[in-house]
């Protein structure tokens, strides 16, 4: 009976071992494995954060584009209730050289480059000479009133 005596101490005392091996090395594997999850989650964070990012940056482009399509339809509208009109519809026929039945259209054509040429060379000579500047005398009786 003594035998069976010794083994348990024995056994307590490896027990104890092991249990002081295991809290020794518990912090390090523990903080280790704090680091892992700290790690994992940061790194999930780190996708839905881009997503964020890029759905913003696609939201204020849309933003921009919808901005865009409405001025261009609010132009359009004003379009459409100007060719609703009559009488717009007839200036724009008259520009285009249309009339009414019984009008007669005259088209106005420009002088061409030659004749505006002519008409350069023309106008230094039928200038009239320039009137002689008035002296000091004449501006003075012109200032007294009496000129």
């Amino acid at each position: 009976m003594s035998a069976p005596k010794r083994r348990a101490p024995q056994r307590k005392k490896a027990v104890a071992k092991r249990t002081r091996r295991a809290r020794r090395l518990g912090v390090v594997p523990q903080l280790i494995a704090l680091l892992l999850v700290v790690g994992l989650a940061g790194a999930m964070a780190i996708q839905p954060t881009r997503q964020l990012l890029e759905q913003r940056d696609r939201i204020s482009e849309m933003s921009g584009d919808l901005t865009r399509v409405n001025k261009s339809n609010r132009e359009l509208t004003g379009r459409i209730e100007r060719l609703n009109n009559p009488d717009y519809l007839e200036e724009i026929a008259r520009e285009h050289g249309y009339a009414r039945p019984g009008e007669t259209v005259y088209n106005v054509v420009p002088p061409s480059r030659k004749e505006l040429r002519r008409e350069k060379q023309r106008a230094p000579q039928e200038r009239p000479a320039p009137e002689p500047e008035p002296g000091f005398m004449e501006r003075f009786l012109s200032f007294v009133g009496l000129g």
